[in-house]
């Protein structure tokens, strides 16, 4: 469906040599039994307490961008021998989010699902760590979960726009739409959601709208400073892909070859400048297109061929 709309992240939290992440997680996952096996008779007789909101939600961004909320070693240091609740899985949790452990997010999750059935934002974190592990049957079952449960967390407002593009890589281009309006609505700086609403809206064959959201999307990523070129780049060649749809074929190649100078490893388009130039009898421009495209995949270790 083209240019994908989450990449892999490249934040990095680093785990100190002197705690394992095995260990964090394993003891993350077991805390709760420890605390019952332990014979103290508060943790036995005591309802656990809801889990708190922590100042600093997981957004798209957060994923996006190389920063992070909170190093492993923070975490280990300050998980209690007794906890009173889910507060100190949940951070380990975050955490193994935001350094890209997603099967270990998962993992502690639904442990933490298990204990608090009723939190509408561990499941949606429990949902997030699926995603991004590209099962987005499964991911999108725990936001509409989410979406269904009575109350607020920091990372709410941003549920529809997870939602939308699990709906978009599932192929359900109407419920992607709706996802991601309903987001923009919410957030109208989001502005990875107008580049999905205007990508599932030309898959839908509603050009004109499309057209409108992804200049929207522009405005919005233009706004901003700095610039994150790699997201500018994905929206100009969409604008590309809607020129080609009006047989524009000039203006496609010239918005396909602005997307590349901004962010050279986009493959998919260095191939569809390709072949725009061969349409436009322009052979030597379309085989170094196509050279720049297979050089930009060995790059990123794609290869042209299914075996």
């Amino acid at each position: 469906m083209g240019v994908k709309d989450i990449g892999p992240s490249n934040m990095t939290v680093s785990a100190p040599s002197h705690t394992p992440l095995a260990a964090i997680v394993a003891l993350a996952v077991a805390c709760h039994s420890v605390a019952l096996n332990l014979g103290c008779e508060a943790a036995r007789s005591a309802a656990p307490p809801a889990v708190p909101e922590a100042a600093d939600p997981v957004t798209d961004a957060a994923f996006d961008q190389p920063t992070s909320i909170v190093s492993l070693e923070d975490v280990a240091s300050a998980l209690p021998l007794v906890p009173t609740g889910g507060e100190d899985r949940l951070r380990v949790g975050r955490a193994l989010l935001n350094s890209s452990h997603f099967a270990d997010a998962e993992l502690v999750m639904t442990a933490l699902g298990r204990d608090f059935p009723a939190d509408a934002r561990i499941e949606f974190l429990l949902g997030l760590s699926i995603h991004k592990q590209q099962r987005y049957g499964r991911a999108r079952e725990c936001y509409l979960h989410a979406k269904s449960m009575e109350g607020e967390f920091p990372e709410r407002m941003h549920l529809e726009h997870f939602l939308g593009w699990a709906e978009y890589h599932l192929g359900n281009m109407q419920p992607a739409a709706d996802a991601f309006a309903e987001h923009v609505r919410r957030a109208a700086d989001a502005d990875d959601s107008w580049f999905g609403l205007g990508a599932a809206q030309l898959e839908l064959d509603a050009v004109d709208e499309s057209e409108r959201s992804l200049k929207r999307a522009l405005e919005v990523c233009d706004g901003k400073n700095p610039i994150d070129l790699r997201q500018r780049a994905k929206i100009v060649a969409r604008l590309g892909d809607i020129a080609l749809r009006r047989d524009r074929l000039g203006d496609a190649a010239q918005m396909y070859a602005q997307a590349v100078e901004m962010w050279p490893d986009h493959y998919e388009v260095w191939e569809r400048l390709a072949r725009v130039r061969s349409e436009l009898s322009l052979p030597q421009e379309a085989e170094a297109a196509r050279a720049s495209a297979e050089a930009a995949r060995q790059r990123l270790g794609r290869s042209a061929t299914v075996p």
